[in-house]
């Protein structure tokens, strides 16, 4: 089964930058994450992998910094 960014981003009450219509249909660690899985980083030490993350979404514990990071 899969789920769109913007319909989970709608029922965990978060909201999206960028495609609302990406398909997921998994959930990975953010190292492992692939192009069509989401991962989440609540932990800042976890944040350094967000530039290297092929995961297709992040939910992002607090707020993203400048430059969505």
């Amino acid at each position: 089964m899969s789920i769109t960014a913007g319909q989970l981003a709608e029922q965990i009450g978060a909201r999206v930058l960028g495609d609302e219509s990406l398909e997921l249909d998994g959930v990975a660690k953010i190292e492992e994450a692939g192009p069509r899985e989401v991962t989440f980083v609540a932990n800042p030490a976890y944040r350094k992998y967000l530039a290297k993350t092929r995961a297709g979404a992040v939910i992002l514990a607090g707020e993203p910094r400048e430059g969505g990071t």
